[in-house]
């Protein structure tokens, strides 16, 4: 992404395998905008959701499911339009 203030909650439903685990905590060691949560029990999508929003200490929430793709601009597309647009703006 263009713009660079923000965080990606990732909620892990429970996962077996290894190899998802592990690549899970080298993204949340190495980027400081990576949190995750771990589920201990398998809940789906609307668990998982509420899962990874508990996390999360943004204004704004974007939700993106695993084979979701966004355009690079498309958080700095957001932003621009909440911040020409915010009515209690002094």
């Amino acid at each position: 992404q263009t713009y660079k203030n923000y965080e990606i909650c990732l909620a892990d439903d429970n996962s077996k395998n290894p190899e998802t685990i592990s690549t899970l905590k080298f993204y949340a060691d190495n980027y400081k905008s990576i949190k995750i949560v771990y589920r201990a029990k398998n809940g789906n999508i609307s668990a998982a959701s509420n899962s990874a929003l508990a996390i999360s200490t943004g204004d704004y929430i974007v939700l993106m499911d695993d084979d979701d793709v966004i355009p690079k601009q498309a958080l700095y597309k957001i932003v621009k339009v909440i911040n020409n647009n915010r009515i209690w703006r002094k």
